[in-house]
């Protein structure tokens, strides 16, 4: 299964969360809104997906954004590799800043992929094949 899907509104930078007046960490509402539309399309679009491994490809233009996902036929995530592939990212391109480029802001292009051998795929309890 694949989906390709072209969004009309600009991309949003994901916002750290900040302190409130109680010292209480919040997520600011301009990140929270468009995580939603792009949540809610998800939801409309790729219920079949479920648990299975996917490739996600992101093309951010200044009008809008791609999203393209399908669907791996098993996991390419080695055994011992456990984080989220975006954290990983970013500690890498922090790790590279200020030797590799003055700013992560100059990267234009970065693709990640795990290689090794795949792990076993995981089936959620009380989950059953329909």
């Amino acid at each position: 299964m694949r989906h390709r899907e072209w969004f009309d509104f600009p991309a949003v930078v994901k916002a750290r969360p900040r302190l409130g007046r109680r010292r209480k960490a919040f997520t600011p509402q301009k990140t929270i809104d468009f995580e939603n539309k792009v949540r809610e399309w998800w939801t409309q679009v790729a219920p079949s997906f479920g648990d299975s491994p996917v490739y996600v490809g992101v093309e951010i233009h200044k009008e809008g954004f791609f999203v393209e996902v399908h669907e791996l036929e098993q996991s390419v995530r080695p055994v011992g590799i456990l984080g989220d592939v975006d954290n990983y990212v970013k500690s890498i391109l922090d790790g590279l800043q200020p030797v590799a480029f003055d700013n992560d802001r100059q990267v234009e292009w970065f693709e990640v992929k795990f290689v090794g051998v795949p792990r076993k795929r995981k089936v959620k309890r009380g989950a059953t094949d329909s």
